[in-house]
């Protein structure tokens, strides 16, 4: 909420728990790993929320200390672009799914659940500081 003028917004956030990559991902897609995603054709469609949020935990090696690390990234996305993405990229089945993959070494997201028949779908706009740019523009 932006306490000068009033304005506030509404979130509607998926979570999803953490995949360890599989390698055959990581040599396509290089750095991080992907989150799993469903959502209703309708909870998108007819969301009153002004914002979706993605909420990815990504695994990835930490060379320097030997061990894995698990780190969060947000897709902050509006429901009408999102709608529009699905309508164009994505397949329905029951519901739109997605996998998130986000690589944070090079700051690119993006969604290749159907990507054999639609292609990838591009998230990185929507990762992390460009999705609250988008949020803190709806504010002022």
């Amino acid at each position: 909420m932006n306490l000068c003028n009033k304005r506030s917004l509404t979130i509607q956030v998926k979570g999803s728990k953490a995949y360890k990559p599989k390698r055959k991902n990581k040599e396509l897609y290089g750095e991080g790993s992907n989150g799993w995603f469903f959502v209703d054709k309708f909870k998108i469609k007819n969301n009153t929320a002004d914002y979706f949020i993605f909420n990815v935990h990504i695994i990835s090696d930490n060379l320097k200390k030997g061990r894995k690390e698990l780190s969060t990234h947000l897709i902050i996305i509006k429901p009408k672009d999102l709608y529009r993405i699905c309508k164009k990229k994505k397949i329905l089945h029951k519901r739109f799914s997605f996998y998130i993959w986000v690589n944070p070494k090079e700051k690119k997201a993006f969604d290749f659940r159907d990507s054999n028949k639609k292609g990838i779908v591009d998230f990185t706009d929507y990762l992390d500081e460009n999705g609250i740019k988008s949020m803190k523009k709806y504010l002022v």
